[in-house]
């Protein structure tokens, strides 16, 4: 998810939890440039701070007075193998001095090829692909010992989520055509 679309999302369950009564309650958002956050606007009870996500003390500033921190950030591809986890450690290092609750968006690599009809959270994690094998290197990470004050949990999504994801996929400009009457193109890959 592009930090674009996390943005987009972030405003809109920002929306919804403003209308259901929960918009009393504050939020902050860290990014590395107010261009970033540019598209949230300036919405009530909503803080935002410019940092880096790599420096535990930009996010412990920007976390300050939190119950729960929403980690959604990421490192492009080709960088994952050397900064996903010290990425996650300074969340992580961020979280345990203020004793948060830690939200993890992150994707189904770990799990590997389908061993199961339909899976579940019983569904073993055996990547692979080298980034289903960093991911789960992360996941440990997160759940490690050295963490005994933050809580951490894993959502899982798919790679292609929120109010844009049909711009990032073939399927999703596949099943535009397709609602529209038009022509489609599928790719699929072959056995």
């Amino acid at each position: 998810m592009s930090l674009e679309q996390l943005a987009e999302l972030a405003l809109r369950l920002r929306r919804n939890w403003s209308s259901e009564g929960y918009g009393q309650w504050p939020s902050g958002d860290l990014a590395r440039s107010w261009s970033s956050l540019g598209r949230l606007g300036n919405p009530q009870n909503l803080t935002i701070a410019i940092g880096d996500a790599f420096r535990p003390n930009d996010i412990v500033t920007a976390s300050e007075g939190m119950d729960v921190l929403f980690h959604c950030a990421n490192v492009p591809y080709h960088e994952m193998v050397n900064k996903l986890i010290p990425l996650g450690e300074s969340v992580m290092e961020a979280a345990e001095r203020l004793s948060l609750k830690v939200v993890v968006i992150d994707g189904i690599y770990p799990y590997g090829r389908r061993q199961m009809a339909r899976a579940t959270e019983e569904h073993l994690k055996q990547p692979h692909t080298r980034k289903g094998k960093i991911r789960l290197a992360y996941e440990k990470m997160l759940f490690g010992d050295r963490w005994s004050r933050a809580k951490v949990m894993i959502v899982r999504l798919p790679d292609y989520f929120g109010p844009t994801a049909n711009e990032a996929s073939y399927l999703g400009s596949t099943l535009e055509a397709i609602a529209a009457g038009k022509m489609a193109l599928l790719m699929v890959g072959g056995n």
